[in-house]
């Protein structure tokens, strides 16, 4: 059975981007393959975050290979995880999702790498307590 995780930050340009690319190489590092990722936010930018993608380029991690887009209920409805950074979902149903809130990450444009090595911990800690 595949898990199908959603992470989400408002504009889908930054946070939410950096916890795909740290869970597509954590679940490399580990070989698993029965987990699904996406990102996607409730007011999506134009374009990723440059300071994000200048900071995955420096670190040899996997940047987007799309550009933000807007959550749908169909996204909502797939995922059995919704991972959000302070995202408002109340026009949307939840169902047979979980939904965690990661807030107090600081904002990318402060410090990339204090909000990358919060949001790798984050991610590590959800696929210890998802795998083991």
């Amino acid at each position: 059975m595949t898990t199908n995780i959603l992470f989400m930050c408002p504009h889908n340009a930054a946070k939410s981007v950096l916890a795909e690319s740290f869970a597509k190489q954590q679940l490399s590092n580990r070989n698993v393959e029965n987990i699904q990722m996406s990102t996607a936010g409730t007011e999506p930018d134009e374009a990723n975050s440059r300071i994000v993608l200048d900071y995955l380029a420096k670190n040899e991690l996997e940047a987007p290979m799309h550009d933000p887009r807007r959550v749908s209920q169909a996204d909502l409805d797939a995922a059995d995880y919704v991972i959000s950074f302070g995202c408002d979902l109340s026009e949307f149903e939840l169902k047979d999702v979980q939904e965690i809130e990661w807030l107090g990450v600081v904002d990318t444009s402060q410090d990339v790498d204090a909000a990358a090595t919060d949001i790798e911990d984050r991610v590590e800690k959800l696929f210890a307590k998802l795998l083991d």
